[in-house]
């Protein structure tokens, strides 16, 4: 029987020669620290014609993991190294390579031994485990691991923030910004995603300005000040907690996105399970925030706390609202997708025809829906797919030119009234 041990601690088994095979270094993969100690069942190994195979348990409070027919050959499907860091929620186990020969030293009766404290890894995590590495495909790491998936609309990173404060492996702010400047050049390259950024806590509206200036990009938004909902794990049931409100913010794109379309601005919509904001954002301080693309969040009596801005951080104007470039990027990646018949078909004036009818047909539809503004399908968008988008050295090239040109409706962001009076002596006044 070996005793229990701690992080740092090498797990041993002996028959009374050779050490054991195993270092089992525990992680808490499920972003919890254990309360109980977590128990491991080494049964004796049994010899089989390919190798000898072992079985390994992991038994906690409420859950236990069996790896059976695990075997200490590399080359072996069951390479216990290979199998138990694929797939345990529990612990991560390295090879002490021992030098003993089959069937190494594993003990011939039942051993157990206990692991106790744990930790969910998050204490050295670092700005390059969120920004990422490339070791080829299915090798990404981070925001690169992105790069394999298609269908990817928004990137929001709430748990930036606390990794920056608890981190031991973030330097402050600097590396805050570094890893949202690689969310940004990440939708950049994606080109039909998009990015929700947020502020660091507590920063005045000055401070918050000065943040923002440090991106220029149609592919990202940011929103302030910092939101406050129940504390789950507060001692009394009222505690409450700041966090970013990224993911709340999120909710509401995907909300506009199912119930209205993605041309619906995602403001002067209400919050849910908000109890308060961080920092109460008055007209005087949203006038001097929003024309620089800083998005608010406020609470207005009777109505709740809403969203109460879509601007994106691009500084060409032409960029400026979220729903346009979401817009913008949707109708792209729709008419990407829907013509992947196309290569191969002879390049002549009948393809130029179906593809004008075809995409046409789409916008006509985004139009109907209020995608576009125009009060013809003529004003709303035009294609252009002829001789003149497809001389002969565009063909001999192999490629075929569609020409798209798409009015996106824009939100409205401020109402003007004009009020006069009427009077028998000096007729109207505005």
């Amino acid at each position: 029987m070996t005793k229990g041990f701690e992080i740092g601690d090498t797990v041993r088994f002996t028959d009374g020669k050779e050490e054991a095979f195993v270092k089992l270094t525990q992680v808490d993969r499920k972003e919890i620290h254990w309360e109980t100690p977590l128990d491991v069942t080494i049964p004796g190994g049994k010899s089989t014609a390919e190798a000898v195979q072992f079985k390994l348990t992991f038994t906690g409070k409420e859950d236990f993991e069996i790896f059976d027919n695990l075997t200490m050959d590399p080359t072996h499907p069951r390479y216990f190294v290979n199998v138990i860091n694929g797939t345990s929620k529990y612990v991560v186990v390295k090879d002490l390579k021992s030098t003993t020969e089959a069937p190494y030293n594993f003990p011939q009766a039942m051993t157990e031994a206990t692991l106790e404290g744990g930790r969910d890894g998050s204490e050295w995590i670092t700005p390059e485990d969120y920004v990422g590495f490339s070791k080829g495909p299915q090798k990404r790491r981070g925001l690169l691991a992105y790069e394999e998936v298609d269908d990817l609309g928004i990137i929001c990173i709430p748990d930036l923030m606390n990794s920056a404060v608890n981190s031991r492996g973030f330097r402050g702010d600097r590396d805050v910004e570094a890893v949202q400047k690689a969310a940004i050049d990440f939708c950049t390259r994606n080109r039909y995603c998009f990015t929700i950024l947020d502020p660091p806590p507590n920063l005045t509206p000055v401070l918050v300005q000065e943040w923002r200036d440090r991106f220029d990009s149609r592919f990202a938004a940011i929103y302030y000040p910092w939101i406050k909902v129940l504390d789950p794990f507060g001692e009394r049931a009222s505690a409450t907690r700041a966090i970013p409100p990224c993911g709340h913010v999120a909710g509401i794109y995907a909300k506009m996105d199912d119930t209205v379309g993605t041309h619906k601005p995602p403001a002067n919509e209400p919050l849910q399970d908000i109890v308060a904001l961080e920092k109460n954002i008055e007209k005087d301080t949203q006038d001097l925030l929003y024309p620089d693309g800083i998005n608010c969040i406020r609470y207005f009596r009777g109505r709740g706390i809403r969203i109460w801005g879509s601007r994106t951080l691009a500084s060409d104007a032409q960029w400026r609202h979220v729903n346009v470039t979401r817009v913008f990027a949707m109708i792209c990646k729709s008419i990407e997708s829907g013509t992947q018949w196309a290569p191969f078909e002879p390049n002549n004036e009948e393809l130029w025809k179906m593809l004008v009818r075809l995409v046409s047909t789409f916008l006509t539809g985004l139009w109907r829906q209020g995608y576009l503004v125009g009060k013809t399908p003529e004003q709303a968008f035009y294609v252009k797919c002829d001789e003149t988008t497809n001389p002969p050295e565009v063909r001999d090239a192999g490629e075929v030119i569609c020409e798209i040109g798409i009015a996106i409706v824009r939100p409205l962001e401020f109402i003007v009234f004009r009020i006069g009076q009427r009077t028998s002596d000096i007729g109207e006044e505005e």
